[in-house]
């Protein structure tokens, strides 16, 4: 997919959703770089607009960006609470093989947090084996190893939560805070945090004003998909004009829903 001095459009894409910015933009140059830019529209909200610009690229002949964009919907499901319909998704994406077979192994992860079934594939086994191996064609650049490997490292802290051993699940997080550093990525770095603080309150400690400025940063920087997260842990901890933002969160991502697709938790602060 590229040499070290060569970046595919592949690298350049993982660059821009990490640098958080798609420079100048034109839908339908670049299907790479139409993936990078649907990626940061969902992650500041808009779910419409990206789901829309990922339908497209679902059906690429480029098998790698189609399985890349199945992902990137799953994705979106999940965050909107429809886990059961991001499976055929993630499956599309493990189908592609390569860099999109790592994302869509660990979307399957994802799906099944809070459905895990006796005897279920180890899928987070299968995709960390797929980045070790290093022979897959997939992940060419340094950024791209630590996405897929910050991704993975999410969801076994989330699966560690949910089967309440919290103490791993904050040593997990814990990791995920170096590679998020190493990342170089504001959204990614601030999620990392977001998890790990909430791990952290599981073990009882008062991650408030941890909380509060993953809050107010993702609000900064237009991270939506952020601010109404860490709110909603914060609960009735948040400050006034929090609040507000989170419920400005809210109401933005209501606003900007995929046709038919429906969020599965709460647009209103209790």
């Amino acid at each position: 997919m590229g040499t070290a001095t060569e970046p595919t459009c592949y690298d350049r894409a993982i660059h821009t959703i990490c640098v958080g910015s798609p420079g100048r933009f034109v839908a339908g140059q670049d299907g790479w770089r139409d993936w990078a830019q649907a990626v940061l529209l969902s992650a500041q909200g808009d779910y419409r607009a990206g789901w829309q610009m990922l339908a497209k690229l679902r059906t690429d002949p480029d098998l790698a960006l189609g399985g890349m964009s199945a992902a990137a919907q799953g994705s979106i499901l999940r965050q909107l609470g429809s886990h059961t319909k991001a499976v055929s998704f993630d499956a599309q994406a493990v189908g592609a093989g390569g860099a999109a077979a790592i994302d869509g192994l660990t979307g399957l992860a994802a799906d099944h947090i809070f459905a895990a079934q006796e005897g279920e594939t180890d899928w987070l086994a299968k995709a960390r084996i797929l980045i070790q191996n290093g022979d897959a064609g997939a992940l060419d650049s340094h950024p791209a190893v630590q996405r897929a490997e910050l991704r993975l490292n999410w969801v076994t802290a989330e699966r560690q939560l949910a089967q309440g051993d919290t103490a791993a699940a904050v040593r997990t997080a814990t990791a995920g805070l170096d590679l998020a550093q190493n990342l170089g990525s504001p959204r990614h770095r601030l999620k990392s945090q977001l998890i790990a603080a909430v791990a952290l309150q599981t073990l009882g400690h008062d991650v408030s004003d941890e909380l509060t400025a993953v809050l107010r940063e993702a609000c900064a920087l237009g991270i939506q998909t952020l601010v109404w997260p860490a709110g909603m842990v914060l609960g009735s901890r948040l400050a006034p004009r929090d609040r507000n933002r989170v419920q400005s969160a809210l109401d933005f991502i209501g606003g900007h829903l995929p046709s038919g697709v429906q969020v599965r938790w709460n647009p209103r602060l209790p």
